[in-house]
């Protein structure tokens, strides 16, 4: 699939997401609610519905010695599901996806306390990307890129933390 025929694909399920959050009153979300903050209140409280229907990733139990080691272990951990999935091996990658929800839940909330400014956008795509994985039908064209904007994320933060100089993507 083209890098152009992906965007188009993710936005186009993006818009399908959006315009679910809006009630289904058939206006996009947010259109007429006065405001952004309705809007993301809209936005959010469809996500909690979503959540609680949302196949999910069962975490595989991990070990993590601090915040940096797990961000290093995460983007090792994408590297390798992109491989497997592009290689056909379900079960590792399945696998994979299970230890990325483990090392996520091990660091989540230090990477909040210290990365407060990148942590939703971050959570929000860690979370896409695990429905996106646990999916009885898997769209292995959208999960390899989500797996690559993770390792982006995952590389950025690693340098947030060691205090090295991020450059605009």
């Amino acid at each position: 699939m083209s890098l152009r025929a992906a965007a188009i694909a993710l936005l186009a399920a993006s818009m399908v997401l959006l315009s679910a959050c809006g009630g289904g009153t058939g206006t996009p979300a947010g259109a007429g609610a006065g405001s952004e903050s309705a809007a993301i209140s809209q936005s959010k409280a469809g996500d909690e519905s979503k959540e609680a229907d949302s196949p999910k990733v069962e975490a595989a139990p991990v070990e993590v010695a601090d915040t940096l080691d797990g961000v290093k272990q995460l983007g090792s951990l994408t590297k390798d599901f992109k491989q497997a999935i592009e290689a056909g091996d379900d079960a590792k990658w399945q696998e994979l996806s299970r230890q990325i929800a483990g090392v996520w839940e091990a660091i989540k909330s230090d990477v909040q306390a210290k990365s407060g400014d990148v942590y939703p956008e971050l959570e929000q795509k860690v979370d896409e990307f695990l429905a996106a994985a646990a999916a009885s039908k898997a769209d292995k064209d959208l999960l390899i890129q989500q797996d690559y904007e993770l390792y982006q994320q995952f590389r950025d933060l690693g340098k947030v933390l060691t205090g090295e100089a991020v450059q605009a993507n």
